[in-house]
């Protein structure tokens, strides 16, 4: 998502997730809302669906609440920043929900 949003992909994805103010056709409309640069998510009716790239990419996208790493325009800067901040918000101390784990048992 972030290279179809710095326009780093090939052209055939060009419009392919638009932003909310492109269906909404508000590029006129002097007022900003919040969501309008939100990538919009179409209806989809079927659960299957709606687990397929076209409709799960653009909410992850949208639901990603680190705005200062999505700003980010270099591809390798951002996927470092992006890998550290993944490490970051590991849990230490994971809880395993296996009976007789073995990694767990000889803590």
């Amino acid at each position: 998502m972030h290279e179809y949003k710095n326009g780093f992909l090939p052209v055939v994805f060009n419009g392919y997730w638009p932003t909310n103010r492109e269906i909404m056709d508000l590029a006129n409309n002097d007022r900003e809302l919040r969501g309008d640069y939100d990538l919009h998510i179409s209806f989809c009716r079927l659960t299957s669906s709606s687990k397929t790239p076209y409709f799960s990419l653009p909410r992850i996208w949208n639901n990603f609440n680190e705005p200062q790493i999505t700003i980010i325009c270099d591809r390798s800067k951002f996927k470092l920043t992006l890998k550290r901040h993944l490490i970051s918000e590991l849990n230490d101390n994971p809880i395993c929900g296996r009976l007789f784990c073995h990694s767990c048992s000889n803590v």
